[in-house]
């Protein structure tokens, strides 16, 4: 059976033994992001939040509903066209799971890049003015997006232990998602790097786009912030349908989209998705049954 997940790629931290190098790094990660969440909690009590003069950018993004829909109706026309071609053709049942993979992420992910290129382009509007992705603050915004990657994993790796435990008692096994099998399956080369390349930056920046940047601002315009966040966080997980991912990533996916409201640019959440995707798969590798 084809599996939309294929669109959407976040590894969560496997259920293997890792080696003694990785958990030390693991546990490190975890430490540090600890005493960033504790310099924030300290700078917040100090000078509050200001929650809404930092999220006033996000109501005046050029995004409209139009854009979006432009968007999602050229990407789902694609994926149902190429579904369908497969399933007729009897090509599902021959290709393997990395294969279709492959083939979903151009319908999806390549789809989005292109799509939304256009449609900027046919409206004049600029990535900055859509996005606040500007080359000049490339260093400033993967700085911050690193801190905030390190500031969210005690709090994703908290609340991904208690949903584990919880889906333990119930008898639910916890597994890898099928991306995660597919990169620790053998195949072809090429299989392997355009999954990693997926994973790592095309996944990131499709998806951001999509959630963070098509998404929020549209929704924050009509709901207000707050309910926005919940909203795009909730359908950032149900998209994936992997149940031992659902909590950890609407946890993940309030954070990236707190980090685009707190610093207008859509790096940050790129960057720290990102982080997010190379760590877990740098741990996938490390337990024995990644990259061979």
């Amino acid at each position: 059976m084809l599996n939309p997940e294929a669109f959407f790629t976040n590894v969560e931290l496997p259920d293997t033994s890792v080696s003694s190098a990785a958990l030390a790094g693991y546990v490190l990660i975890l430490l540090v992001g600890l005493v960033v969440d504790g310099v924030v909690f300290l700078r917040t009590r100090e000078g509050g939040t200001r929650w809404p003069r930092r999220a006033r950018h996000l109501l005046r993004r050029r995004v409209t509903g139009r854009n979006l829909l432009a968007v999602m109706t050229v990407v789902f026309s694609l994926y149902l066209l190429v579904t369908g071609v497969l399933v007729v053709t009897g090509l599902s049942k021959k290709l393997c799971e990395s294969t279709q993979f492959i083939v979903y992420s151009f319908t999806f992910h390549w789809a989005v890049l292109f799509c939304t290129a256009i449609f900027l382009s046919l409206h004049n509007v600029r990535w900055r003015a859509a996005f606040g992705l500007r080359l000049s603050r490339v260093r400033v915004d993967a700085g911050r997006g690193l801190v905030a990657y390190l500031g969210m994993m005690p709090i994703v790796f908290l609340y991904m232990l208690l949903y584990n435990m919880l889906l333990q008692t119930l008898g639910h096994e916890i597994e890898m998602q099928d991306v995660a099998k597919a990169l620790s399956a053998d195949g072809p080369g090429f299989t392997r790097y355009y999954l990693l390349f997926m994973a790592l930056i095309l996944a990131p920046v499709a998806e951001e786009i999509v959630f963070r940047g098509l998404l929020l601002p549209l929704m924050a315009r009509k709901l207000g912030l707050s309910r926005s966040i919940l909203i795009v966080s909730v359908l950032f997980a149900a998209v994936h349908p992997h149940l031992p991912a659902l909590v950890p990533l609407f946890v993940v996916s309030i954070f990236l989209c707190v980090g685009y409201a707190y610093t207008n640019s859509l790096a940050v959440p790129i960057v720290m998705h990102m982080m997010f995707n190379g760590v877990n798969i740098l741990l996938l590798y490390c337990s024995g049954n990644g990259i061979h």
